[in-house]
């Protein structure tokens, strides 16, 4: 049985909680992020920055308050009611969408818009993989979530973060969904 453990190393700003969805929910969206009906465009971490390399593909699922992939939005939706259960405040997604990040190939520190942001985590992983999410919450403290199928990492926006791609050039892509999310007022 599959049951969600919530593993509570970091406080009230970052949660991690291993079997988030139920296995065939979550084999659901496996099957979503790599069928046809998905289309990834190359991307930034931060088009703003000096050092500007396209990073990762991206594949929009929700945004600017439309369905991109409107047939699966109930499954999305499914995910987010269970997002929800873990925060603090009623709240409502902004985007969401999936990344895809080639091996070897790194993300850069960043924020994010809304108020907490939440990944999960959706392509095979083995340990030798690396390819953990770097939290940085000072000069002299960060964390690293290992990117393991079917776990969420739900934590404050504001919080600097990167993704790492996996270490090997024979390793697949790194795949997440993301969701921005945003407190109701």
């Amino acid at each position: 049985m599959n049951t969600p453990q919530q593993l509570n190393l970091f406080g009230d700003d970052i949660k991690v909680i291993d079997n988030f969805l139920d296995k065939k929910l979550f084999q659901h969206v496996q099957n979503i992020a790599y069928c046809r009906d998905v289309k990834w465009i190359p991307q930034s971490t931060n088009p703003e920055a000096e050092r500007n390399f396209i990073m990762f593909d991206f594949a929009a699922v929700f945004e600017k308050e439309k369905w991109v992939l409107e047939k699966y939005k109930e499954i999305f939706y499914l995910i987010f009611d269970e997002i929800q259960k873990n925060l603090d405040q009623e709240c409502y997604p902004g985007r969401v969408y999936f990344n895809r990040q080639a091996a070897t190939v790194d993300g850069m520190l960043h924020l994010d818009d809304g108020d907490y942001t939440a990944l999960l985590y959706i392509s095979d992983y083995e340990k030798e993989y690396g390819g953990f999410t770097q939290l940085w919450i000072s000069d002299q403290e960060q964390k690293y979530i290992l990117p393991i199928p079917n776990r969420i990492l739900i934590f404050n926006s504001l919080i600097l973060h990167k993704g790492f791609g996996f270490s090997h050039l024979t390793d697949p892509r790194r795949i997440s969904l993301a969701y921005k999310i945003h407190k109701k007022k």
